[in-house]
């Protein structure tokens, strides 16, 4: 009898339809699970919503009665519709005194938004409030004194007194600086981070104290060179950035820089390319920000150039021009411990 002949078995190409199969069925549940999680009740999300706000911004919450806003307790919550009402009589009260156009409202994400006209507050080249302003910040002033001010209710539970005003961190440090020279002590050198450097107010009032300095300054920092032949607003003669002064200017572009060891860290030695120039900065006359007019003297201006990561710092100095660079460099980065300590510090509150 013949043997009976075996055929082979044909591989099985639709095997992948099961893998398929279950991709999509995953997928399936994925987007149906996604689909329920995302479907909230508006009235509980709005109840919700209501009360974190009390909670969080406290205070009272504004309402109208017929024509009248007044003041109830409650969660602190505005009201869009509040808002606009607020914005509504104060255009009235603009508009009953002819001014309609200086003055304008709106309300957007962040609130109630007044735009004042700066020719309702200042003349064409003048810093002085005249009659006109001072009535229209008072009419504005009359509508917001009634709102709630939660800035002043933080500053309470801060502890920060009533009659202490707002001042920019760099009118702060200036008088931190007096107050401890009062004491007796002296700095050799301040030095600082470019929220500092990019004021040069900061910097001239350091210098009239008779202060050491050196610092950051942000790339649009804007100095001069040389001195202008005249005071002009031609191009030729006004102000320019560092970063453009740094790539442009010949005083330094000529320069072939010089290699500084500036810290030794874990992965080696920090080498960074230096240039150094005296330039003349930037300075208001009488405050007025029109009238730029380069300083009575010069100031250090260093480039420093890190070759393995391109970062380029620009620092700024009132530093005698027989100054090493070496220790210019040597201060202007000794920064650098201090942001380090903080970084860790950081770290270990789990912020970074």
């Amino acid at each position: 009898m013949p043997r009976r002949r075996k055929y082979d078995d044909h591989e099985n190409l639709e095997r992948w339809l099961l893998t398929y199969a279950d991709l999509i069925t995953l997928l399936l549940a994925f987007f149906i699970v996604m689909y329920s999680m995302s479907q909230v009740d508006s009235k509980k999300f709005g109840k919700m919503s209501d009360a974190l706000s009390g909670v969080l911004k406290g205070g009272a919450v504004i309402i109208k009665q017929g024509t009248n806003i007044g003041i109830m307790p409650g969660g602190g919550v505005l009201k869009t519709a509040v808002l606009k009402s607020i914005g509504e009589s104060i255009e009235n009260d603009f508009m009953g005194m002819g001014n309609e156009k200086l003055v304008s409202t709106e309300v957007s994400e962040r609130g109630l938004v007044i735009h004042i006209m700066e020719s309702a507050l200042f003349q064409v080249g003048s810093a002085d409030l005249s009659e006109k302003a001072i009535e229209t910040l008072r009419v504005v002033a009359e509508h917001l004194k009634p709102l709630p001010n939660h800035i002043r209710d933080r500053c309470k539970r801060a502890g920060i007194p009533d009659e202490i005003i707002y001042r920019p961190n760099w009118k702060i440090a200036i008088e931190q600086v007096k107050r401890v020279m009062a004491q007796g002590l002296r700095f050799d050198y301040v030095t600082y981070d470019e929220e500092f450097g990019k004021v040069p107010e900061f910097l001239f009032d350091l210098d009239g104290m008779g202060q050491k300095a050196i610092g950051e300054v942000p790339a649009n920092f804007r100095v001069w060179a040389k001195k202008p032949a005249c005071k002009s607003n031609r191009a030729e003669h006004a102000s320019h950035r560092v970063d453009k002064i740094a790539s442009h200017s010949p005083t330094f572009y000529g320069q072939s820089g010089r290699k500084m060891v500036i810290k030794d860290t874990t992965r080696g030695k920090c080498i960074w390319q230096v240039k150094a120039a005296q330039v003349y900065l930037v300075e208001h006359k009488d405050g007025k920000a029109y009238c730029p007019v380069p300083t009575d003297r010069t100031y250090w201006l260093i480039v420093a150039h890190h070759q393995q990561t391109g970062e380029i710092k620009y620092f700024v100095s009132n530093a005698p021009a027989k100054e090493k660079l070496e220790t210019l460099m040597e201060i202007a980065f000794s920064r650098w411990h201090v942001e380090k300590w903080f970084e860790r510090a950081k770290q270990e509150c789990g912020f970074g």
